[in-house]
């Protein structure tokens, strides 16, 4: 989105939290069994969401899309090694 639909950065972090609640909504049906997890799921969404701006709301663009493709790096070497 920030490359092809030249959006800024700082509404890119808006629009990801957007989809991220809504998958964490779908989440939440689909493990209502689970209550214990479908809480954690709902606060750490919340949580996360509250400290990715105050981040997001700091940085500069160039920042913000290091921060964001290391984070990805992260998540995709930790998944590979399981």
């Amino acid at each position: 989105m920030v490359y092809v639909l030249k959006m800024p950065s700082n509404m890119f972090i808006k629009t990801s939290l957007l989809q991220i609640i809504f998958l964490t909504a779908n989440v939440t049906f689909l493990q209502s069994v689970n209550v214990v997890l479908t809480i954690l799921l709902l606060v750490g969404t919340v949580v996360g969401a509250q400290y990715g701006a105050k981040i997001g709301a700091r940085l500069k663009g160039e920042q913000l899309r290091a921060l964001l493709a290391w984070i990805i790096l992260a998540m995709c070497g930790g998944s590979a090694s399981i």
